[in-house]
């Protein structure tokens, strides 16, 4: 018998989220789909490549300055004398933009890479299909989705709800690649000293938009893109090319789940449909 064969990189092994719900949970799962082999081979092998490379790297840079920052705690010493030495992240400007790089193009590749092999129809494939680039709108994925799944579906309305941090995380990657440009300025500024004594942590701004702690910001992207892809593969590409409408997934509550491999959905029968 074959065996099924994780590599692990990074030191990311299947009790990194990463691995456990973008490879192992979506390996599972696939089987549920009415969609040939080739196309399921093929989605199978976007997740544990393309998409769980892409969003590692963004993991690791946040988990790097998260060892940088207590870093920079440790070795820094309050004093009175007119000149104070402030501990500085190296590399912090270039560290963001390879995480931002990365995140726009896991956006990128969930939308060619697995999306539309499952639904031929959509002829769209940027970053930007998933928001309105022009105003607060509904983007081309979102109309999409109302069009062939109705406005009230579960589906159409978290696609359109994940239109707001998407469209945020865009606009900063594009900050750094058309600098000036209609996305405006992001501002990153380094380690900094309190007037009472205290460091504060390196804080990003984007035109037009409030201060963030960086850390905070990195914690909060890897998060959403983990979540938002997970459920629009099983939400989306499965669910909605399921051999069966008795199926569907719950949530495994946080606290409950396996820590030696966090799988966040497991496969349920719909109320009203026997166990």
């Amino acid at each position: 018998m074959a065996k099924f064969v994780i590599k692990q990189t990074s030191g990311r092994g299947v009790s990194h989220p990463v691995v456990a719900r973008l490879v192992l949970q979506i390996k599972d799962a696939i089987t549920l789909a009415r969609l040939d082999q080739e196309t399921k081979d093929s989605i199978f092998n976007a997740c544990r490549s393309d998409l769980s490379s892409h969003l590692g790297k963004c993991w690791d840079i946040w988990d790097w300055l998260e060892r940088e920052q207590r870093r920079c705690n440790e070795e820094y010493t309050p004093s009175k004398d007119m000149i104070v030495q402030i501990p500085q992240i190296h590399n912090l400007e270039r560290e963001i933009e390879n995480f931002l790089y990365e995140a726009k193009n896991f956006l990128r590749d969930l939308l060619n890479n697995v999306v539309s092999p499952c639904f031929p129809e959509i002829d769209f494939s940027d970053a930007r299909s998933f928001f309105d680039a022009k105003s607060d709108g509904d983007g081309p994925f979102v109309k999409w989705a109302e069009t062939n799944f109705g406005a009230d579906d579960g589906f159409t309305k978290m696609l359109r709800e994940d239109q707001v941090w998407i469209k945020e995380l865009v606009r900063k990657r594009n900050c750094i690649e058309h600098p000036n440009g209609k996305s405006g300025v992001l501002t990153v500024q380094n380690i900094e000293a309190h007037g009472d004594g205290r460091i504060i942590a390196p804080v990003w701004q984007r035109t037009g938009t409030e201060p963030e702690f960086i850390s905070i910001g990195l914690a909060t992207y890897c998060h959403h893109l983990l979540s938002f892809a997970e459920e629009v593969i099983l939400f989306g590409c499965i669910l909605k090319n399921s051999h069966t409408d008795m199926i569907t997934f719950s949530e495994i509550p946080e606290e409950d789940r396996d820590a030696e491999c966090p799988i966040r959905f497991r496969t349920v029968f719909k109320d009203g449909f026997p166990k």
